[in-house]
């Protein structure tokens, strides 16, 4: 038995009919190579030293890196 203190978490997976019109707009343009419209390899490198996240998005079909981003763990 949890007591009333204790949390639980909640992990929702959302599919493409939970999305809204613009919702589906920003992850199609996020997800797909703006040049040929091949779905994005996404590769995430943690460093757990420095809690930071690198990801890059490159197209297999055009071989472009279409993004690079640093995010900050909390």
């Amino acid at each position: 038995m949890r007591s009333e203190n204790e949390s639980t978490s909640q992990i929702t997976i959302l599919t493409p009919e939970h999305l809204s019109g613009a919702q589906r707009v920003y992850m199609t343009a996020h997800s797909s190579c703006a040049m040929c419209d091949t779905k994005l390899e996404i590769r995430h490198e943690i460093n757990q030293i420095e809690f930071k996240i690198k990801e890059e998005a490159h197209c297999p079909s055009c071989g472009i890196r279409v993004r690079s981003a640093h995010h900050v763990l909390h």
